[in-house]
């Protein structure tokens, strides 16, 4: 399992990348704002998306989902 921690948002929210490095499914944690090295980590580790979880529905850990989705649209 790999894990990136991001601080993202106007608040810089701890955002995280996690990953099985054997099969390449993962998911991203409390996205408080989009930063487009998340995106780049997931397509050049070739990161099969699955998630994008959030612990809460604060705006600070889900001001990045809508671009996160658009990123990624499969995941759920």
């Amino acid at each position: 399992m790999q894990i990136t921690k991001y601080l993202t948002g106007p608040l810089q929210v701890n955002t995280y990348v996690v990953y099985d490095e054997n099969n390449k499914k993962g998911f991203i944690v409390d996205p408080g704002g989009y930063d487009e090295r998340i995106t780049d980590e997931i397509n050049t580790k070739d990161i099969k998306l699955e998630y994008i979880v959030l612990t809460h529905g604060h705006a600070d850990h889900i001001g990045g989902v809508e671009q996160f989705k658009t990123d990624f649209p499969d995941a759920k």
